[in-house]
C-alpha cells in the first residue's frame, strides 16, 4: 500500500505540489476493522443526514455490526455469512449496501486501500 508521507514538503508553482509516497506493508493489526470503518463513515455523514436518519440507520447499523465477531474487510463473505447466520434476508441486504458505501467512501477517503487478502 502507498501513503503520503503527512509531512511530504509542498512545492511546486500555483498550488501543485510533491508528494512523497512511502511504501507500507500492513499486518492484520495495522488494518481498519468493519467497526471502526463504519464509526468515521457515519461521523463524516452526520453532517448531511437528518438526526432520524443518523439514529435509525447509522447507530442501529453501528450496533449490528460491533457485534459480529467477523469484522476483517478482506474477508466480506466471512461477514456476510455471520450476517445470514443471525438477521433475515432483508437486514443482511440493507447491511450489506451499507458496508459497500462505507468501503466506497474509506476508499474515496483514503482511510483504506487494498482489501485484496494476503495468500495463507
Amino acid at each position: 500500500m502507498l501513503r503520503k508521507h503527512p509531512d511530504a514538503p509542498v512545492t511546486g508553482e500555483r498550488g501543485s505540489s510533491t508528494n512523497v509516497e512511502i511504501k507500507v506493508t500492513e499486518t492484520p493489526d495495522d488494518l481498519i476493522n468493519l467497526t471502526s470503518l463504519w464509526q468515521k463513515y457515519i461521523e463524516f455523514k452526520r453532517k448531511y443526514w437528518s438526526p432520524t436518519t443518523y439514529a435509525n440507520s447509522g447507530l442501529v447499523f453501528a450496533k449490528r455490526f460491533s457485534n459480529l465477531k467477523n469484522q476483517d474487510l478482506r474477508f466480506p463473505q466471512k461477514i456476510q455469512q455471520e450476517l445470514f447466520e443471525n438477521f433475515s434476508m432483508d437486514a443482511v441486504k440493507r447491511s450489506c449496501i451499507q458496508i459497500k458505501a462505507a468501503i466506497n467512501w474509506g476508499l474515496q477517503e483514503r482511510i483504506i486501500s487494498n482489501l485484496t487478502s494476503s495468500p495463507a
